[in-house]
C-alpha cells in the first residue's frame, strides 16, 4: 500500500527534502569510509540500513516531526558507536562490552573458550556476534551498528506501541525520551545484550496489547516466541519471559462477556501451573536466577548473588537483602527497593557517572509519578492497558532490584523496560514540561518580574 508524503501545509512537510539531501550526501560519503576501513567494511553498509528500518515504516513516512525525531536519537547512537570503535572506548562500553568482542572474535577465528553454558545467555550473544564475523569478518564497527540496528527496531516497535495505547500525539517527544536517555545511548550502541533485549521487552509488550484486542492462536504465538527470545539472551530474565507470557495472556483474554473471559482465564491458570511444574522439575537443567525460582530459592539465590557480588561494586548501597526470615526480607525490602529505584543521592556523587546516573534517577521518579497520575486520572480500557504497562515495568525492576548491589550496574538494568515507562509517564511529563516552557516564556510572567524588579 503507498503512503503519500505530507503535502506543503502538513506539519513537518519541508523535514522529508532535508532528509533526504543529507541521506544522499552520507551515501557519498559511504564508498570513502569503506575504503578507508575496509575491516569494518559490513559495518559501514548497515549503517545507512538502520535508517532505512525507520523510514520502512508507515508511521515514520507519515509524520516528518516523527522521521526527524527517528534520525536525531538513530544518528546519537551512530555517534557513540563510531566514537567508541574508532576513537577509544567510551563510559560504560568496557567490561562486559570488550569481553562479549573478544570472545565472539576468537569464535570466528576458531579458538574455543568452553561451552560451559547451556546455549543461552552469554553463551547466545558471543554466539550471534561470531556468525557474523565469521561471515564478514571481526570488527568492533559491525558488532555495534547490530546493536544499533536492534535499536531502530525498537523503536518502529515503540512507535506502534504508542498506537495502541492512545498517546500517538505525543510520539515525537517520547521518541526524543526513550532515544536520548545518556545510559541508553551507550548500552544500546555497543556489544551488549540490552538493545536486543529491550526490543523483545517492547515487542513481547506490543504482542500481548494485540492479544488484548483479538486473543487469536497467531497473537498468542507471537507473544511467546517473542518472549522466549528475550530469556533465551538471559538466564535471569527466562523466568521473568515466562511471567510475561502468562500476563499477557490472563489480561489479554480479559475482554468480552464476564462467563467467557472467567473459563479463558482459568485455562490461562491452568496452563501456568502445568508449565511451572515442568520449570520446576526440569530445574537441574535451568541456570542461574531462573532455575533457582523454579526450585524455590529465588530469595537465597538474590541474598547470595548480592553478597558475593559487593566486594566488586565501585558504589555499593550500603543495603543488603536479608532474607534468612520472613520478618528481615520485608524489613530489608523496601530500603533495597527504594535505593535501586533513585540512588545516588547528591552526597553519594563520586565521578561524572553518579552525576548521570543521579540524573536518570530524578527522571526515572519523575515518570513514574506521572503514570501513577495518568493510570489514577484514567478509565475503562485506558486505565487497564496503563496499568498493564505498569505492572510490567515494576516487576521488573523489583527483579533486578533483588540481585543488584550498586547503582552502577542499576544503571544499565534500568534500560531494559525504561521505555514502557516512558509509554506510560512520558505524556505527563511531557505535558508538564510543556506548561512549564509556556508559563515561563509567557510575557504575564516576563511583565511580573520586571514589575518587581
Amino acid at each position: 500500500m503507498s503512503v503519500s508524503m505530507p503535502s506543503a501545509g502538513m506539519p513537518g512537510a519541508r523535514v522529508f527534502p532535508a532528509l533526504s539531501w543529507l541521506g544522499l550526501v552520507a551515501m557519498g560519503a559511504l564508498p570513502l569510509l569503506i575504503a578507508s576501513f575496509p575491516q569494518d567494511a559490513a559495518g559501514w553498509v548497515l549503517l545507512p540500513l538502520t535508517y532505512a528500518v525507520l523510514m520502512a515504516s508507515s508511521e515514520f513516512r507519515r509524520d516528518g516531526r516523527l522521521a526527524l525525531a527517528g534520525v536525531v536519537v538513530l544518528t546519537a547512537h551512530h555517534l557513540i558507536a563510531v566514537a567508541n570503535a574508532f576513537v577509544g572506548t567510551v563510559p560504560g562500553a568496557d567490561a562486559d562490552a570488550v569481553m562479549f568482542q573478544r570472545q565472539a572474535s576468537e569464535l570466528a577465528q576458531g579458538i574455543d573458550f568452553g561451552d560451559d553454558l547451556l546455549g543461552t545467555g552469554t553463551f547466545l550473544y558471543t554466539h550471534l556476534l561470531a556468525f557474523f564475523y565469521r561471515l564478514f569478518g571481526p570488527s568492533l564497527f559491525l558488532g555495534e551498528e547490530l546493536s544499533v540496528l536492534a535499536f531502530a527496531l525498537s523503536c518502529v516497535v515503540l512507535v506502534r506501541l504508542c498506537g495502541l495505547t492512545g498517546v500517538m500525539r505525543f510520539h515525537s517527544g517520547l521518541l526524543l525520551l526513550f532515544g536520548l536517555s545518556l545510559s541508553g545511548l551507550v548500552f544500546l550502541s555497543v556489544t551488549l545484550r540490552e538493545s536486543w533485549q529491550v526490543l523483545f521487552v517492547l515487542l513481547s509488550t506490543d504482542c500481548a496489547l494485540r492479544v488484548r484486542e483479538r486473543a487469536s492462536v497467531r497473537n498468542i504465538a507471537f507473544l511467546v516466541l517473542s518472549a522466549a527470545c528475550l530469556g533465551l539472551l538471559h538466564q535471569g530474565l527466562a523466568a521473568y519471559a515466562v511471567f510475561l507470557v502468562l500476563a499477557g495472556v490472563y489480561w489479554g483474554v480479559g475482554t468480552g462477556r464476564a462467563a467467557g473471559i472467567l473459563w479463558k482465564r482459568l485455562l490461562v491458570l491452568t496452563a501456568g501451573a502445568v508449565l511451572l511444574l515442568v520449570l520446576a522439575a526440569s530445574v537441574k537443567q535451568i541456570g542461574g536466577a531462573s532455575g533457582a525460582l523454579a526450585s524455590g530459592k529465588a530469595l537465597e539465590y538474590a541474598q547470595n548473588y548480592r553478597m558475593n557480588s559487593v566486594q566488586d561494586a565501585r558504589a555499593a548501597y550500603g543495603i543488603m537483602l536479608d532474607a534468612s526470615t520472613p520478618l528481615r526480607f520485608a524489613a530489608t525490602l523496601p530500603p533495597v527497593l527504594i535505593q535501586y529505584t533513585v540512588t545516588p543521592f547528591p552526597w553519594q556523587i563520586g565521578s561524572p557517572l553518579d552525576i548521570e546516573a543521579m540524573l536518570e534517577g530524578w527522571v526515572r521518579l519523575a515518570l513514574l509519578v506521572t503514570s501513577w497520575r495518568a493510570w489514577r486520572l484514567s478509565t475503562g480500557e485506558a486505565r487497564s492497558r496503563i496499568g498493564f504497562l505498569l505492572g510490567l515495568f515494576l516487576t521488573m525492576e523489583f527483579l533486578w532490584a533483588l540481585g543488584t548491589i550498586n547503582w552502577g550496574t542499576a544503571v544499565r538494568h534500568h534500560v531494559l523496560a525504561y521505555g514502557l515507562l516512558v509509554l506510560t509517564g512520558g505524556p505527563g511529563l511531557l505535558l508538564f514540561l510543556d506548561k512549564t516552557r509556556r508559563t515561563l516564556l509567557s510575557p504575564a510572567a516576563w511583565g511580573e518580574a520586571s514589575s518587581q524588579s
